[in-house]
């Protein structure tokens, strides 16, 4: 298989939403989370489930904005 038969990565539906500190999201597998910073298109989420924080980039990860 060569690297040009490989498909990009899929843009999130998030891709296109604004992120602010504060907001509440959910995550396909880290659950329900907090908006803690916001770099670019770099989002650090502390997630309730786990209680650990991760950094997340909006165009990609699986998240929604619940509020």
């Amino acid at each position: 298989m060569c690297i040009r038969d490989r498909a990009a990565p899929q843009r999130s539906a998030s891709a296109d939403v604004n992120f602010k500190v504060g907001d509440m999201v959910v995550h396909k597998v880290f659950g329900r989370g907090k908006v803690l910073k916001v770099d670019g298109d770099t989002l650090s989420i502390r997630f309730a489930k786990t209680g650990s924080t991760k950094k997340l980039l909006k165009d990609y990860a699986p998240i929604v904005k619940i509020n």
